[in-house]
């Protein structure tokens, strides 16, 4: 892939490593991904097993979706904190530099905020309606 329009290593990760994206139609590469296609279907499975029994099975499915990332996290936390240059990139994550918030920035970061809200929004809104539909009031 051509890394001229690569800005940082966080970008280059994503479209280099967990999407594999080639440099043309000519690459002989493969360009499915089934990592990506695996994460997918488990993630649509867990979503049809919510709407499939209701209210009663979604309970169940949020203990365990809520409960598993509160595991792992901490386990992944721990292990960040023994790489190299782990206390300098937390000293930097943690400590405000306000000469990279100006004018411009503020309104693209609200920007950023309001479309991931209006995002969560509508799937929690589209779920809403599934389950008012099905409910025997």
């Amino acid at each position: 892939i051509s890394t001229c329009c690569i800005q940082d290593s966080s970008t280059y990760y994503w479209f280099v490593r967990v999407l594999n994206v080639s440099t043309g139609l000519a690459d002989p590469e493969p360009t499915h991904q089934t990592h990506l296609v695996v994460c997918y279907l488990i993630s649509w499975f867990i979503a049809y097993l919510c709407i499939l029994r209701g209210v009663r099975i979604s309970a169940t499915i949020s203990y365990f979706t809520v409960t598993i990332p509160l595991i792992i996290l901490p386990i992944i936390f721990i292990r960040v904190l023994f790489l190299d240059g782990a206390l300098v990139g937390l000293i930097t994550f943690i400590t405000p530099n306000p000469s990279a918030v100006n004018k411009v920035s503020i309104p693209l970061m609200l920007l950023d905020l309001m479309s991931q809200i209006l995002n969560t929004c509508g799937v929690a809104i589209g779920l809403l309606m599934t389950f008012k539909a099905r409910s025997r009031d």
